[in-house]
């Protein structure tokens, strides 16, 4: 994923718009797509627009990166020690894996507020934590609190996914609709164009329902937890930290569908949970 500097055009990282960053990266990458150095315009391509209207522009200004806004390749959860590979998509830096913080508890029960955090794994099966990591009901995900974009069970320095940041990962991905386009709003359908296909793992997905992974979000088909487990290898959903009505906004992906789909989850179901960094 590339790293661009707060004037655009600093393909380099060099704190100044010249030349070479013409030359040594749009007119390396021109002609490629996604996120990269040279897609001065964020539109996923690296086009003469990228150079027309905003390098040259900009050239002989100076630039710089915000503190923070670089996205490493990693993170260590100092709670428990694991690791988290973490992507940069558009605007925002994800974990690039669900969160799997906590204890396993047996399905047949509710996670409650008891100071420690519980998670179930599908089947009741930990090995299955390891894979596709832990699945929450939405209030012990937001530690029983109801503020959308709180801490919740994230590490420090990471917090939990409104319903709008979902949507602008979307449009992000998608090659079709961008953000804030209109089809985002939309609920109980399967939208976007090829959004989820492009967040879905290469491998792992029944029936041929394997994604591109174009962006390194890798999205696996971890299933969830209603009164019973169900879907593992063929759905996988998120939360989010907005409600709706005594429901919360989630994201759904499935093997046949190469869009996302956007509901309103019963709050007692378990899902699956991905951070964003502060």
């Amino acid at each position: 994923s590339g790293i661009w500097g707060m004037t655009s055009g600093d393909g380099n990282k060099d704190s100044e718009i010249t030349m070479q960053d013409k030359t040594g990266v749009w007119n390396v990458q021109a002609g490629n797509k996604g996120y990269i150095e040279g897609d001065y315009n964020l539109d996923v391509q690296v086009s003469n627009p990228d150079k027309n209207e905003k390098l040259l522009p900009n050239e002989g200004d100076t630039s710089y990166v915000a503190d923070g806004f670089y996205c490493a390749d990693s993170i260590t959860d100092v709670r428990d020690g694991q690791k988290y590979k973490i992507v940069n998509i558009g605007s925002q830096c994800w974990m690039a894996q669900n969160l799997n913080i906590g204890i396993m508890i047996n399905g047949d029960n509710n996670q409650i507020d008891n100071n420690t955090i519980e998670k179930y794994c599908y089947d009741n099966d930990g090995e299955n934590c390891d894979t596709y990591g832990g699945l929450y009901q939405w209030d012990e995900m937001m530690q029983y609190v109801s503020a959308e974009g709180t801490q919740g069970i994230c590490p420090d320095g990471w917090y939990l996914p409104t319903d709008e940041e979902w949507k602008m990962l979307e449009g992000a991905v998608d090659s079709q609709y961008d953000y804030p386009n209109p089809i985002w709003d939309y609920y109980n359908l399967w939208r976007g164009y090829d959004a989820g296909s492009n967040i879905k793992s290469t491998s792992g997905w029944s029936y041929g329902g394997n994604g591109s992974d174009q962006y390194g979000f890798n999205a696996l088909p971890g299933g969830r937890h209603s009164s019973f487990f169900q879907y593992l290898t063929t759905n996988s959903s998120f939360w989010s930290s907005s409600e709706n009505i005594n429901h919360s906004w989630d994201r759904e992906l499935s093997y046949g569908n190469e869009g996302v789909r956007r509901r309103t989850g019963v709050q007692n179901y378990g899902f699956s949970v991905r951070c964003l960094k502060n």
